[in-house]
């Protein structure tokens, strides 16, 4: 089975809310249009994506048996933190009735009101006994505040409780402004926030707390993993550091989660191969942003083992679905 696990959903109730907020706007794009708060871009969106049945047929066309979909920037963070958790269960339900209407095609992710964590640990324990739902989806930061920030202690440990995996996908980071020319926010913040994201965590000891969470990383690591001689220096000089960490290495950490394929580029996913292993890779697509197949695995110098173990038998493991 080729299980698609970076997939998005383009869901007409949600972002139906998203364009009633005050302060959005909607300009051409070559996607289709832009929505924009306050002048600044918030989604790319087409209205055909916005069909039921869009991701299904591309999904025929690419050869892909399973999507495992989940919100794309900007999540729920877009929403002003009052509404948040009615926002969540507007793009939570209709991602629900979106896999009832194709069973064994489409599995959700489901995303959470991470600006009220009291909200979000009530929303964790709705949909974790939903089969539709097969994991959490969160941003790589929640309007600038890390993810390895204390106060998100009890989404952790509910998500921990409910042993449901969790999906990494970037937002645009906090010195977003700074990079304003040749859509550079987009093409390389969303790489460097998904570093930062993942490097803070680590350095905090969330996946020392819950080592055995399945966290998967967007974008095959983001170019983290061709650093990772230098971040694994970082906790020799911080000892709060080598303590949240439990004293063990930053690279174990790092090696203990699991990376989509979404670089796409043969040489970053070969290394990420060669460094974590096939056990901890699955594929992804980026639907509904690019047209790819699962022929940029099938065509890696890799056996034919390790490539079924990155097209579908992870995914399969990590999300419970065997």
């Amino acid at each position: 089975m080729k299980i698609d696990v970076h997939a998005h959903l383009m869901g007409k109730g949600y972002y139906d809310a998203m364009e009633k907020m005050a302060g959005v706007t909607s300009k051409p794009s070559r996607f289709g249009r832009t929505l924009l708060k306050n002048g600044e871009v918030v989604i790319n969106i087409n209205d055909d994506w916005l069909d039921p049945a869009h991701n299904v047929r591309e999904m025929d066309k690419r050869g892909i048996d399973l999507s495992i979909v989940t919100l794309t920037t900007p999540n729920l963070y877009v929403f002003p933190k009052e509404v948040q958790a009615e926002a969540a269960r507007i793009a939570n339900d209709e991602a629900v009735e979106r896999v009832r209407k194709y069973p064994g095609r489409i599995l959700a992710c489901a995303s959470l009101p991470l600006e009220d964590v009291p909200a979000a640990v009530k929303e964790i324990d709705r949909v974790a006994g939903m089969k539709e739902v097969c994991g959490i989806s969160v941003g790589s930061n929640v309007n600038g505040v890390p993810l390895s920030d204390e106060r998100f202690e009890p989404i952790w440990a509910r998500i921990n409780h409910h042993k449901m995996a969790v999906v990494e996908h970037p937002n645009f980071p906090t010195f977003a402004k700074d990079l304003p020319e040749y859509n550079l926010s987009l093409m390389m913040g969303f790489y460097f926030d998904t570093q930062i994201c993942i490097t803070r965590m680590i350095l905090n000891g969330v996946f020392a707390r819950y080592p055995d969470m399945k966290f998967v990383v967007a974008h095959t690591g983001a170019g983290m993993l061709a650093i990772m001689h230098r971040l694994s220096r970082i906790p020799n000089n911080y000892p709060d550091a080598q303590e949240k960490m439990k004293h063990k290495g930053f690279e174990e950490y790092a090696k203990n989660l699991y990376y989509d394929t979404c670089a796409v580029g043969e040489n970053t996913i070969m290394l990420a191969h060669n460094y974590v292993g096939r056990e901890h890779m699955m594929f992804g697509t980026d639907y509904p942003y690019t047209p790819l197949t699962p022929s940029y695995v099938e065509d890696l110098p890799i056996g034919a083992g390790d490539k079924a173990a990155m097209l579908g038998g992870n995914a399969e493991r990590v999300f419970g679905l065997s």
